[in-house]
Formats: C-alpha cells, sequence, structure tokens
C-alpha cells in the first residue's frame, strides 16, 4: 500500500463496525428479522459484518460500481451474500421513506441511472419501493458534487432526515463525521434537533462511539479522528 492506494477498509470506522455487529446480534436475540441499510457503502465492509452477525437483509448503496464489486468479492469470501445498488444514497433514501424526490438545486444534473450489481445480474427500476430498515449505517464522505450536493459540514440534515425516516420504530442510526471543523457536541446538537424536526425523536441522548485507541495519529490532531453517533428512534 502507498499513499496513493486507497485500500476500502478505515482503520478509524472498526470500532463502528464492530458496534454494528453487535447491534444485530442484540437484535436477533429479540426479532429473527434483521434488516440493515448501508449508504455510501464503499467496499461493503460494514455491510459484511452486518451479514456475518447474522442480519436477514443487507443492502449496500454506493455510485461505484468497482467499489460495489469489491464488497460482492469481501461478501464471497466471507461465504455470506449482500445486495449491492449502485444508487446516489439521498434519493434512495428518500424513496424508501416514501418521500417524494425533487432535484438538488446544489447538483450539477440529473442522477444516473441505478443499476444492481450482484450475483444475478438484473435491472432496477427508475424508482426503489419503500422499505424500512432496522439500523442504517450512514457515513458519507465530507464532501461531493452531483445531481445531490453532500456537504457533512453546512447540511448534514439533508442525509440525517431521509435516513431517520427510512428507518422503522425501535431502528438505530450509525452516524459517522469526517469533518474536523465540526466539534462533537455541535453535531450531536444538530442531530437531536433534526430527529425532533422531522418527527422522529430520539428515545435517548446520542452513544458516542470512539475509535479504537490503536489508531495512529500525528500529534495534535487527535481532533480530527472520526466522530461517530448512535442515534435511536
Amino acid at each position: 500500500l502507498t499513499p496513493s492506494r486507497d485500500p476500502g477498509l478505515h482503520l478509524d470506522f472498526r470500532s463502528g463496525r464492530r458496534w454494528l455487529a453487535e447491534e444485530v446480534t442484540r437484535r436477533k436475540q429479540l426479532d429473527d428479522r434483521v434488516t440493515v441499510l448501508n449508504t455510501f457503502s464503499n467496499t461493503c465492509t460494514a455491510g459484511v459484518m452486518a451479514a456475518g452477525a447474522g442480519a436477514s437483509a443487507v443492502l449496500n448503496l454506493d455510485v461505484s460500481d468497482t467499489c460495489l464489486a469489491d464488497g460482492q468479492r469481501n461478501a464471497a469470501l466471507n461465504h455470506i451474500e449482500i445486495e449491492t445498488v449502485r444508487y446516489d444514497a439521498i434519493p434512495a433514501m428518500r424513496m424508501f421513506a416514501g418521500v417524494a424526490i425533487s432535484q438538488d438545486r446544489r447538483g450539477g444534473g440529473q442522477s444516473k441511472a441505478p443499476t444492481v450489481r450482484g450475483s444475478t445480474p438484473t435491472l432496477t427500476p427508475k424508482k426503489l419501493k419503500p422499505r424500512r430498515f432496522s439500523v442504517v449505517v450512514l457515513d458519507p464522505p465530507t464532501f461531493a458534487k452531483g445531481a445531490f450536493v453532500v456537504d457533512i459540514v453546512r447540511d448534514y440534515n439533508s442525509l440525517l432526515k431521509p435516513a431517520l425516516l427510512a428507518l422503522e420504530e425501535g431502528g438505530a442510526i450509525l452516524a459517522t463525521n469526517h469533518a474536523a471543523q465540526v466539534q462533537m457536541e455541535d453535531w450531536k446538537n444538530a442531530c437531536i434537533r433534526c430527529a425532533e424536526k422531522c418527527g422522529r425523536p430520539l428515545i435517548a441522548d446520542p452513544e458516542v462511539v470512539k475509535p479504537d485507541d490503536d489508531i495512529p495519529i500525528r500529534p495534535g490532531t487527535e481532533g480530527h479522528l472520526l466522530k461517530m453517533l448512535v442515534l435511536r428512534i
């Protein structure tokens, strides 16, 4: 590996993946049906962890065919099955939540037609059917241009609101924030307000998931560590 290579497996999110596996296991003891939506899934490592822990269905969303193909290989190497769908996360979550889709005025053009990668190639309809999930993994990049702009510094709510609406009652979101300039307390309070405003108030204070202590960081950059919150409705 060199600095110019992205391995598709991020060490600072390791504790988040571990939380996800433990959450799926806990929920399986109460209900055999545990569904997981993994947004911005990259190479689907979180989805593979969820499926390995016994989730009954895992749907991974990403705009990169290459990443999703790697995700399917990761799943096959672990002898498990996952679903991978090439789709922008924001409109996909809105459709799952049954919310009308409108073009993001901040974006630059129309969304690309979605395609599905899996063991049996099939066509994805232009619209995704409404469905709810037990757990949503919301792990967006700091900023991304497209038909629907991602900007977690200025507008995290545009991601969080549809994720909350796509949860089933009693569901949970594992949310991340990669922006060093965003303070944990400010982000936490913003998440609480967003949940209240969209009619899905949290049933408890957000839980903080910290990166593992052995994550290598340069002195003086501790505030740049990945921030993670668990939001339960």
